[in-house]
């Protein structure tokens, strides 16, 4: 755990990322939950004072990376218990990374787009027309 927090806090304060938003997938909820049964999170986190259940320790580990982040005024980190081997917590996850992107993508191309009085282009008309269903409530 020790290791993948260094990590992080490498990737994340990078100089070259201090704009970039980061998804964070935290992977494995599935064994966390079997061994918080077992083992203490103070083990690895020896300031932990919660209750050593899934749902505590998994809002403590998701803050220890979040609170890495140096540059929360220009950087989101976007967090993800996953399981790879459940396909509906994965698909759940990719859809949920990909409305993010798309966003994110908008928000810029409005901001872009306004700068330079651009107008009628059909995302600000707030057409969703050849855009996935799910994306329809980033537009409108």
């Amino acid at each position: 755990m020790a290791e993948s927090l260094r990590l992080f806090d490498s990737i994340c304060n990078n100089n070259w990322f201090v704009n970039t938003s980061l998804i964070l997938f935290l992977n494995k909820k599935d064994l966390l939950a079997e061994k918080i049964k077992r083992i203490p999170l103070t083990v690895c986190f020896a300031d932990y004072k919660g209750q050593n259940t899934y749902e505590e320790a998994a809002v403590y580990i998701q803050r220890q990376f979040e609170d890495l982040n140096r540059n929360k005024e220009t950087k989101e980190i976007y967090s993800h218990f996953t399981c790879a081997t459940d396909t509906s917590n994965i698909q759940f996850v990719f859809d949920a990374v990909t409305d993010v992107i798309i966003q994110n993508n908008l928000n810029g191309a409005r901001v872009e787009g306004q700068a330079r009085g651009a107008s009628g282009r059909a995302w600000e008309r707030g057409s969703c027309r050849g855009l996935p269903e799910h994306c329809s409530p980033l537009i409108k």
